[in-house]
Protein backbone atom coordinates (compact mmCIF):
# COMPACT_ATOMS: atom_id res chain seq x y z
CA UNK A 1 0.00 0.00 0.00
CA UNK A 2 1.26 3.33 -1.12
CA UNK A 3 1.09 6.95 1.11
CA UNK A 4 -1.07 8.09 -2.30
CA UNK A 5 -3.54 4.38 -1.42
CA UNK A 6 -3.54 5.40 2.35
CA UNK A 7 -4.60 9.04 1.44
CA UNK A 8 -6.99 8.47 -1.15
CA UNK A 9 -8.79 5.92 1.59
CA UNK A 10 -8.87 8.18 4.46
CA UNK A 11 -10.22 10.69 2.31
CA UNK A 12 -13.02 8.75 1.37
CA UNK A 13 -13.75 7.58 4.51
CA UNK A 14 -13.56 10.67 6.45
CA UNK A 15 -16.45 11.89 3.60
CA UNK A 16 -18.63 9.02 4.27
CA UNK A 17 -18.30 9.77 7.97
CA UNK A 18 -19.55 13.64 7.78
CA UNK A 19 -22.20 11.66 6.00
CA UNK A 20 -23.31 9.32 8.21
CA UNK A 21 -22.79 10.68 11.26
CA UNK A 22 -25.27 13.49 10.61
CA UNK A 23 -28.15 11.05 10.38
CA UNK A 24 -26.44 8.98 14.12
CA UNK A 25 -24.36 6.00 12.17
CA UNK A 26 -21.54 5.50 13.48
CA UNK A 27 -18.02 6.51 12.21
CA UNK A 28 -16.68 2.94 12.11
CA UNK A 29 -19.63 2.08 9.53
CA UNK A 30 -18.27 4.30 7.54
CA UNK A 31 -14.44 3.19 7.24
CA UNK A 32 -15.49 -0.55 7.10
CA UNK A 33 -17.85 0.51 3.61
CA UNK A 34 -14.47 2.83 2.75
CA UNK A 35 -12.27 -0.02 2.97
CA UNK A 36 -14.81 -2.23 0.96
CA UNK A 37 -15.36 0.37 -1.90
CA UNK A 38 -11.72 0.44 -2.07
CA UNK A 39 -10.90 -3.00 -1.91
CA UNK A 40 -9.72 -5.35 -4.73
CA UNK A 41 -12.90 -7.07 -5.15
CA UNK A 42 -14.51 -3.45 -6.28
CA UNK A 43 -12.13 -0.35 -6.81
CA UNK A 44 -8.94 -2.22 -6.13
CA UNK A 45 -7.28 0.57 -5.02
CA UNK A 46 -6.19 -1.08 -1.29
CA UNK A 47 -4.71 -4.52 -1.50
CA UNK A 48 -3.63 -4.50 2.01
CA UNK A 49 -2.54 -2.73 5.02
CA UNK A 50 1.47 -2.42 6.92
CA UNK A 51 0.64 -5.13 9.65
CA UNK A 52 2.87 -2.69 12.21
CA UNK A 53 0.36 -0.23 11.34
CA UNK A 54 -2.63 -2.31 11.77
CA UNK A 55 -1.08 -3.67 15.92
CA UNK A 56 -0.53 0.26 16.35
CA UNK A 57 -4.04 0.32 15.68
CA UNK A 58 -5.29 -1.79 17.20
CA UNK A 59 -3.39 -1.66 20.62
CA UNK A 60 -4.72 2.46 20.60
CA UNK A 61 -8.28 1.35 19.98
CA UNK A 62 -8.32 -0.99 22.96
CA UNK A 63 -6.72 1.39 25.58
CA UNK A 64 -9.00 3.51 24.40
CA UNK A 65 -11.95 1.21 24.89
CA UNK A 66 -10.26 1.01 28.39
CA UNK A 67 -10.07 4.38 29.39
CA UNK A 68 -13.56 4.43 28.68
CA UNK A 69 -14.40 2.25 31.60
CA UNK A 70 -15.85 4.14 34.83
CA UNK A 71 -16.08 1.08 37.97
CA UNK A 72 -17.51 4.33 39.65
CA UNK A 73 -21.02 2.25 39.90
CA UNK A 74 -23.37 1.50 42.48
CA UNK A 75 -24.13 -2.07 43.62
CA UNK A 76 -27.50 -2.15 41.96
CA UNK A 77 -26.58 -1.05 38.51
CA UNK A 78 -23.56 -3.70 38.89
CA UNK A 79 -25.83 -6.35 39.46
CA UNK A 80 -28.56 -5.68 37.09
CA UNK A 81 -25.92 -5.00 34.22
CA UNK A 82 -24.40 -8.36 34.99
CA UNK A 83 -27.30 -10.48 34.48
CA UNK A 84 -28.82 -8.67 31.70
CA UNK A 85 -24.83 -8.80 29.91
CA UNK A 86 -25.05 -12.72 30.86
CA UNK A 87 -28.41 -13.46 29.74
CA UNK A 88 -27.91 -11.97 26.47
CA UNK A 89 -24.44 -12.92 25.68
CA UNK A 90 -24.99 -16.61 26.88
CA UNK A 91 -28.01 -16.41 24.69
CA UNK A 92 -26.59 -15.10 21.85
CA UNK A 93 -23.20 -17.81 22.02
CA UNK A 94 -26.07 -20.36 21.87
CA UNK A 95 -28.37 -19.56 18.86
CA UNK A 96 -25.81 -18.07 16.96
CA UNK A 97 -22.99 -20.95 17.24
CA UNK A 98 -25.72 -23.60 17.15
CA UNK A 99 -26.70 -22.21 13.60
CA UNK A 100 -22.87 -21.21 12.25
CA UNK A 101 -22.17 -25.18 13.43
CA UNK A 102 -25.38 -26.12 11.30
CA UNK A 103 -24.02 -24.07 8.25
CA UNK A 104 -20.05 -24.88 8.94
CA UNK A 105 -19.80 -27.85 10.85
CA UNK A 106 -16.78 -26.42 12.46
CA UNK A 107 -16.98 -25.50 16.40
CA UNK A 108 -14.39 -23.44 16.41
CA UNK A 109 -15.91 -21.40 14.24
CA UNK A 110 -19.13 -21.29 15.44
CA UNK A 111 -17.71 -20.53 18.74
CA UNK A 112 -15.70 -17.06 17.52
CA UNK A 113 -19.20 -16.29 16.23
CA UNK A 114 -20.94 -16.68 18.86
CA UNK A 115 -18.89 -14.58 21.17
CA UNK A 116 -18.28 -11.98 18.60
CA UNK A 117 -21.45 -11.29 18.03
CA UNK A 118 -22.69 -11.76 21.47
CA UNK A 119 -20.76 -8.23 22.04
CA UNK A 120 -22.41 -5.08 22.45
CA UNK A 121 -20.62 -1.66 21.18
CA UNK A 122 -20.05 0.71 23.71
CA UNK A 123 -18.68 3.87 21.19
CA UNK A 124 -22.42 2.55 19.33
CA UNK A 125 -24.35 3.23 22.28
CA UNK A 126 -22.62 6.47 23.64
CA UNK A 127 -23.42 7.61 19.55
CA UNK A 128 -27.17 6.49 19.78
CA UNK A 129 -28.28 7.33 23.41
CA UNK A 130 -27.51 11.12 24.14
CA UNK A 131 -29.28 12.51 27.21
CA UNK A 132 -32.15 14.08 24.70
CA UNK A 133 -32.99 10.65 23.81
CA UNK A 134 -32.95 8.87 27.03
CA UNK A 135 -32.98 11.23 30.23
CA UNK A 136 -33.41 8.14 32.74
CA UNK A 137 -29.54 8.67 34.00
CA UNK A 138 -30.22 4.88 35.58
CA UNK A 139 -31.52 3.00 32.72
CA UNK A 140 -28.36 5.07 30.78
CA UNK A 141 -25.74 3.60 33.55
CA UNK A 142 -26.92 0.15 33.58
CA UNK A 143 -27.04 0.32 29.59
CA UNK A 144 -23.51 1.16 29.36
CA UNK A 145 -22.43 -1.01 31.85
CA UNK A 146 -23.39 -3.57 30.25
CA UNK A 147 -22.07 -3.25 27.44
CA UNK A 148 -18.56 -2.86 29.31
CA UNK A 149 -19.43 -6.44 30.55
CA UNK A 150 -19.88 -7.55 27.26
CA UNK A 151 -16.35 -6.25 25.92
CA UNK A 152 -14.87 -8.07 28.66
CA UNK A 153 -15.98 -11.16 27.03
CA UNK A 154 -14.23 -10.25 23.43
CA UNK A 155 -11.59 -9.24 24.82
CA UNK A 156 -11.02 -12.52 26.47
CA UNK A 157 -11.95 -13.97 22.76
CA UNK A 158 -9.01 -11.56 21.37
CA UNK A 159 -6.80 -12.72 24.06
CA UNK A 160 -7.12 -16.46 22.94
CA UNK A 161 -7.08 -16.97 19.33
CA UNK A 162 -3.37 -17.84 20.04
CA UNK A 163 -4.68 -20.27 21.85
CA UNK A 164 -6.90 -21.60 19.18
CA UNK A 165 -4.67 -21.30 16.68
CA UNK A 166 -2.78 -24.50 18.40
CA UNK A 167 1.46 -24.84 19.52
CA UNK A 168 1.04 -22.43 22.60
CA UNK A 169 0.60 -24.07 25.98
CA UNK A 170 -2.78 -23.24 27.58
CA UNK A 171 -2.21 -23.11 31.26
CA UNK A 172 0.90 -21.12 30.82
CA UNK A 173 -0.73 -19.02 28.91
CA UNK A 174 -3.66 -18.36 30.85
CA UNK A 175 -1.20 -17.92 33.68
CA UNK A 176 0.66 -15.18 32.50
CA UNK A 177 -2.23 -13.37 31.29
CA UNK A 178 -4.24 -12.78 34.42
CA UNK A 179 -0.56 -12.17 36.46
CA UNK A 180 0.13 -9.24 33.90
CA UNK A 181 -3.14 -7.89 34.25
CA UNK A 182 -2.94 -7.95 38.01
CA UNK A 183 0.55 -6.23 37.52
CA UNK A 184 -1.14 -3.36 35.69
CA UNK A 185 -4.14 -3.02 37.88
CA UNK A 186 -1.63 -2.77 40.31
CA UNK A 187 0.80 -0.37 38.61
CA UNK A 188 -2.54 1.81 38.51
CA UNK A 189 -3.34 1.88 42.05
CA UNK A 190 0.23 2.79 42.83
CA UNK A 191 0.43 5.61 40.54
CA UNK A 192 -2.83 6.64 41.91
CA UNK A 193 -2.20 6.89 44.93
CA UNK A 194 1.07 8.40 44.20
CA UNK A 195 -0.96 11.56 42.14
CA UNK A 196 -3.65 11.57 44.84
CA UNK A 197 -2.51 14.65 46.41
CA UNK A 198 -1.29 16.64 43.52
CA UNK A 199 -3.13 18.58 40.66
CA UNK A 200 -2.04 17.66 37.67
CA UNK A 201 -2.06 19.42 34.09
CA UNK A 202 -3.60 18.49 31.11
CA UNK A 203 0.28 17.95 29.70
CA UNK A 204 1.23 15.90 32.69
CA UNK A 205 -2.12 13.57 32.42
CA UNK A 206 -1.11 12.48 28.58
CA UNK A 207 2.48 11.68 29.77
CA UNK A 208 1.40 9.19 32.27
CA UNK A 209 -0.90 7.85 30.04
CA UNK A 210 1.57 7.79 27.36
CA UNK A 211 4.33 6.19 29.29
CA UNK A 212 2.03 3.86 30.50
CA UNK A 213 1.26 2.35 27.56
CA UNK A 214 4.50 2.39 25.90
CA UNK A 215 6.12 0.39 28.92
CA UNK A 216 3.65 -2.20 29.57
CA UNK A 217 2.97 -2.92 25.79
CA UNK A 218 7.34 -3.36 25.44
CA UNK A 219 6.94 -5.63 28.39
CA UNK A 220 4.22 -7.33 27.04
CA UNK A 221 5.83 -8.25 23.29
CA UNK A 222 9.05 -9.06 25.03
CA UNK A 223 7.02 -11.59 27.31
CA UNK A 224 4.34 -12.92 24.72
CA UNK A 225 1.35 -11.37 26.18
CA UNK A 226 -1.15 -10.12 23.85
CA UNK A 227 -0.91 -6.58 23.06
CA UNK A 228 -4.48 -5.91 22.33
CA UNK A 229 -5.44 -7.14 26.08
CA UNK A 230 -2.68 -5.18 27.52
CA UNK A 231 -3.57 -2.08 26.21
CA UNK A 232 -7.08 -2.59 27.51
CA UNK A 233 -5.91 -3.24 31.35
CA UNK A 234 -3.82 -0.20 30.71
CA UNK A 235 -6.30 2.33 29.77
CA UNK A 236 -8.57 0.71 32.71
CA UNK A 237 -5.50 0.96 35.21
CA UNK A 238 -5.49 4.66 34.47
CA UNK A 239 -9.00 5.45 34.70
CA UNK A 240 -8.56 4.45 38.70
CA UNK A 241 -7.04 7.86 38.89
CA UNK A 242 -11.07 8.65 39.05
CA UNK A 243 -10.92 7.12 42.67
CA UNK A 244 -8.49 9.51 43.82
CA UNK A 245 -9.44 11.87 46.68
CA UNK A 246 -9.97 15.27 44.72
CA UNK A 247 -12.03 17.87 46.60
CA UNK A 248 -12.12 19.53 43.41
CA UNK A 249 -12.30 17.00 40.95
CA UNK A 250 -9.82 18.45 38.75
CA UNK A 251 -8.00 15.37 38.01
CA UNK A 252 -11.12 13.77 37.02
CA UNK A 253 -12.13 16.24 34.60
CA UNK A 254 -8.48 16.38 33.23
CA UNK A 255 -8.82 12.62 32.51
CA UNK A 256 -11.60 12.76 31.09
CA UNK A 257 -10.74 15.69 28.79
CA UNK A 258 -7.80 13.23 28.04
CA UNK A 259 -10.01 10.51 26.58
CA UNK A 260 -12.00 13.49 24.52
CA UNK A 261 -8.88 14.19 23.22
CA UNK A 262 -7.65 10.67 22.12
CA UNK A 263 -11.08 9.87 20.53
CA UNK A 264 -10.78 12.74 18.31
CA UNK A 265 -7.00 12.22 17.54
CA UNK A 266 -7.49 8.30 17.09
CA UNK A 267 -10.62 8.90 15.10
CA UNK A 268 -8.29 10.60 12.48
CA UNK A 269 -5.81 8.85 11.12
CA UNK A 270 -5.55 5.10 13.58
CA UNK A 271 -9.10 3.43 14.07
CA UNK A 272 -9.80 4.67 10.63
CA UNK A 273 -7.02 2.50 9.53
CA UNK A 274 -7.85 -0.74 10.74
CA UNK A 275 -11.78 -0.56 10.15
CA UNK A 276 -10.47 0.06 6.34
CA UNK A 277 -8.49 -3.07 6.72
CA UNK A 278 -11.92 -4.69 8.06
CA UNK A 279 -13.53 -3.63 5.14
CA UNK A 280 -10.79 -4.71 2.59
CA UNK A 281 -11.56 -8.00 3.52
CA UNK A 282 -15.10 -7.99 3.17
CA UNK A 283 -16.69 -10.14 -0.01
CA UNK A 284 -20.83 -9.05 -0.43
CA UNK A 285 -20.87 -11.95 -2.62
CA UNK A 286 -20.89 -14.34 0.95
CA UNK A 287 -23.60 -11.84 2.40
CA UNK A 288 -26.27 -12.42 -0.46
CA UNK A 289 -27.13 -15.86 0.99
CA UNK A 290 -29.35 -17.96 3.15
CA UNK A 291 -26.62 -18.43 5.72
CA UNK A 292 -26.22 -14.63 6.29
CA UNK A 293 -29.65 -14.43 6.78
CA UNK A 294 -29.72 -16.83 9.30
CA UNK A 295 -27.28 -15.77 10.97
CA UNK A 296 -28.17 -12.06 11.79
CA UNK A 297 -31.68 -13.34 12.59
CA UNK A 298 -30.07 -15.86 15.57
CA UNK A 299 -27.98 -12.71 16.40
CA UNK A 300 -30.48 -10.34 16.92
CA UNK A 301 -32.84 -12.64 18.53
CA UNK A 302 -29.96 -13.84 20.71
CA UNK A 303 -29.45 -10.21 22.12
CA UNK A 304 -32.89 -9.35 22.17
CA UNK A 305 -34.25 -12.44 23.96
CA UNK A 306 -31.54 -12.99 26.34
CA UNK A 307 -31.57 -9.09 27.28
CA UNK A 308 -35.19 -8.37 27.76
CA UNK A 309 -35.65 -11.96 29.49
CA UNK A 310 -34.47 -10.51 33.13
CA UNK A 311 -36.64 -7.68 32.78
CA UNK A 312 -39.59 -9.02 31.95
CA UNK A 313 -39.20 -11.58 34.87
CA UNK A 314 -38.76 -8.57 37.21
CA UNK A 315 -42.33 -7.37 35.69
CA UNK A 316 -40.56 -4.63 33.60
CA UNK A 317 -41.26 -5.56 30.14
CA UNK A 318 -41.09 -2.21 28.57
CA UNK A 319 -37.83 -1.53 29.90
CA UNK A 320 -36.92 -5.62 28.86
CA UNK A 321 -37.96 -4.90 25.16
CA UNK A 322 -35.94 -1.34 24.84
CA UNK A 323 -32.58 -2.92 26.36
CA UNK A 324 -33.24 -6.10 23.86
CA UNK A 325 -33.11 -3.88 20.94
CA UNK A 326 -30.95 -1.41 22.26
CA UNK A 327 -28.15 -4.18 23.41
CA UNK A 328 -27.97 -4.93 19.82
CA UNK A 329 -25.83 -1.78 18.96
CA UNK A 330 -22.34 -3.78 17.33
CA UNK A 331 -18.69 -1.75 16.44
CA UNK A 332 -15.63 -2.35 16.42
CA UNK A 333 -14.50 -5.11 18.95
CA UNK A 334 -16.54 -8.22 17.08
CA UNK A 335 -14.76 -6.61 13.78
CA UNK A 336 -11.35 -7.02 15.68
CA UNK A 337 -12.30 -10.22 16.80
CA UNK A 338 -13.15 -11.22 12.99
CA UNK A 339 -10.03 -10.01 11.65
CA UNK A 340 -7.51 -11.82 14.01
CA UNK A 341 -9.53 -15.28 13.97
CA UNK A 342 -9.50 -14.58 9.65
CA UNK A 343 -5.99 -13.80 9.83
CA UNK A 344 -5.45 -16.91 11.92
CA UNK A 345 -6.76 -19.58 9.64
CA UNK A 346 -9.75 -20.33 12.39
CA UNK A 347 -12.53 -19.19 10.32
CA UNK A 348 -13.17 -18.80 6.42
CA UNK A 349 -14.05 -15.86 4.79
CA UNK A 350 -17.80 -16.33 4.35
CA UNK A 351 -18.10 -16.75 7.85
CA UNK A 352 -15.59 -13.08 8.27
CA UNK A 353 -17.76 -11.25 5.82
CA UNK A 354 -21.08 -12.22 7.44
CA UNK A 355 -19.96 -11.51 11.01
CA UNK A 356 -18.93 -7.61 9.78
CA UNK A 357 -21.88 -7.72 7.22
CA UNK A 358 -23.95 -8.49 10.64
CA UNK A 359 -22.00 -6.04 12.56
CA UNK A 360 -22.68 -3.20 10.85
CA UNK A 361 -26.79 -4.02 9.81
CA UNK A 362 -27.26 -4.45 13.68
CA UNK A 363 -25.72 -0.79 14.13
CA UNK A 364 -27.85 0.39 11.32
CA UNK A 365 -31.04 -0.88 12.30
CA UNK A 366 -30.64 -0.06 16.12
CA UNK A 367 -29.71 4.00 14.99
CA UNK A 368 -33.06 3.57 13.44
CA UNK A 369 -35.15 1.86 15.81
CA UNK A 370 -34.00 4.97 18.33
CA UNK A 371 -34.73 7.85 15.54
CA UNK A 372 -38.49 6.34 15.51
CA UNK A 373 -38.44 5.48 19.19
CA UNK A 374 -37.53 8.87 20.55
CA UNK A 375 -40.16 10.11 22.13
CA UNK A 376 -41.06 6.73 23.78
CA UNK A 377 -37.21 6.59 25.16
CA UNK A 378 -38.10 9.77 26.92
CA UNK A 379 -40.36 8.41 28.97
CA UNK A 380 -38.61 5.85 29.93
Amino acid sequence: MSLLDLLIALLLSRILTVLLENVGIASIVAYIISGYILSKSVLGVLNDIDTTLLTLSLITLFFYVGLNVDLRISRSVAKKSLVMSSSGVLTTIALVGLTTYLITNDLTTSLIAGIALSNTATEVILLVISSRELSNELFREVLITSSFIDDLLVLFLVATLGLLKGGVPVIPYLIKHVVFALVIISLGYVISKLLSSKLLSPRVIINIAMLMLFSTTLTAYLLGVDLAFTAYFTGISLGILRFSRDPMLVNIVRLNDLVSYLSEVLDMILIPIFFLYVGINMNLNYVVSYSFVVILTSAFLGKFIGCSLPYVVWGESFKGLVYGILMNARGSLESVAAVLALNYGLIRGDIYSIIITTSITSSLTVSLIVRLLRRYLRSI
